[in-house]
């Protein structure tokens, strides 16, 4: 069944993958190709899930905007749990399915193509919950937690892969603004780990790398498009430098509150 993306749906995910321009969406998956991890890390994930979580082989995870499958097959990986991942760009789920082959755990993980909209439209059905860095693909962040809360169940676990602002203004919540959220649409924090500055800095490096070597390619066999690629490798710069200065990443693992 082909898949067909809403202008408003397609928005999102160009948001989602940093692209201010839809235009930009067919020729994502090559500037991206040298890059698999998307954002989420999966070794810190997996860490505070193994703290806090018994993860096994009848652990069912959902990974939201998988994006290549990282997360999905480490996890499936470390822990032998079945995961259910999904993605809206085709070349991400292709490369997540050939990943899982890659690792051996393709009997373990199923990658769909669909809006993870529909995705948690389902009742309280997975033991974890994966959303990371994925933006307001669910909307606001109140209607973002309430969807997650209600395809978890009543003991899983939420891993939100997100960012706290460090002072008023930045554009995003800051720390206490974020778990007063999270405290209203019935969420408690279990774990919350703040990622290494120098990591950061590091994992930009090498991707901002990447990014500026695939775009020029681009703009040598599609010129019509120099703008298009030249305007997404300063949007990444500036993402960049604002979350190496401006804001906190942090990995937050969340669980309903049970009356």
């Amino acid at each position: 069944m082909e898949i067909t993306i809403s202008d408003l749906c397609a928005e999102k995910l160009a948001s989602s993958l940093s692209a201010q321009d839809v235009q930009l969406l067919p020729f994502i998956p090559y500037l991206l190709q040298d890059i698999w991890d998307l954002g989420s890390s999966p070794a810190v994930i997996a860490s505070l899930l193994k703290e806090h979580l018994e993860m096994n082989q009848d652990t069912r995870v959902l990974d939201l905007a998988c994006g290549k499958g990282a997360v999905s097959v480490y996890l499936a990986k470390e822990f032998g749990c079945k995961v259910v991942g999904c993605d809206l760009m085709p070349a991400f789920i292709a490369e997540a399915q050939d990943k899982a082959v890659e690792h051996g755990v393709n009997h373990l993980c199923k990658f769909v193509l669909s809006d993870i909209n529909q995705m948690v439209a389902s009742d309280s059905v997975y033991d974890v919950v994966v959303f990371g860095a994925a933006g307001d693909v669910l909307g606001t962040p109140e209607e973002t937690f309430d969807k997650l809360r209600r395809v978890v169940l009543p003991h899983g676990i939420i891993v939100l892969d997100d960012a706290y602002a460090k002072s008023v203004g930045e554009g995003l919540p800051t720390r206490n603004a974020y778990l007063n959220t999270l405290n209203r649409c019935g969420l408690r924090v279990v774990a919350e780990r703040l990622a290494d500055v120098e990591g950061i800095v590091a994992l930009n490096r090498r991707n901002q790398a990447c990014i500026e070597k695939r775009a020029a390619q681009l703009c040598v066999s599609r010129p019509e498009h120099v703008p298009l690629f030249t305007g997404y490798v300063q949007s990444q710069l500036e993402e960049c430098q604002q979350l190496e200065s401006a804001l906190d990443c942090v990995t937050l693992l969340v669980t309903p509150v049970v009356p």
